[in-house]
């Protein structure tokens, strides 16, 4: 099952803003979080309630990749990375590619423009901040 995490949408409540981690409930336009301790009920074969959902910030939402850096830190989609490839080292974010079926980091390489390197490529890199986070760094344009 895939895991998700996403930033308590502010209400004024205490720990808004807080991330919570589980699955993901879309329902229209709201975003909710199931955090494994939710109990699910289930009245019939299509109808099910759940106690404990947590509605977040659809901005905020990131879905666990399977991988860790080089620090031993759970790596999300919203992540900035460092990285170093054949051209040097570079930043750039984190994201779901649905034309690959696989995660990758999409970052501005100073002489070839946009460009992007499938996660599991990587031998090596870093988080470096998240995007979910206020505010976001940009990430690296040349390398440096």
């Amino acid at each position: 099952m895939n895991k998700y995490r996403g930033r308590i949408k502010v209400t004024g409540n205490e720990g808004d803003g807080d991330l919570v981690f589980g699955s993901l409930l879309v329902n229209k336009s709201s975003y909710y979080i199931i955090p494994d301790y939710a109990e699910v009920e289930w009245q019939d074969e299509d109808v099910w309630t759940v106690q404990g959902l947590i509605e977040v910030d659809p901005d905020s939402v990131g879905q666990f990749t399977e991988r860790q850096d080089d620090d031993g830190l759970d790596v999300w989609s919203g992540n900035i990375i460092m990285f170093f490839v054949r051209s040097g080292r570079h930043s750039g974010e984190v994201v779901y590619l649905p034309e690959y079926s696989a995660f990758g980091v999409k970052y501005e390489h100073k002489h070839a423009g946009p460009e992007i390197e499938l996660l599991m490529n990587l031998q090596s890199f870093q988080v470096i901040a998240d995007t979910t986070d206020s505010p976001s760094p940009a990430p690296d344009k040349d390398g440096d």
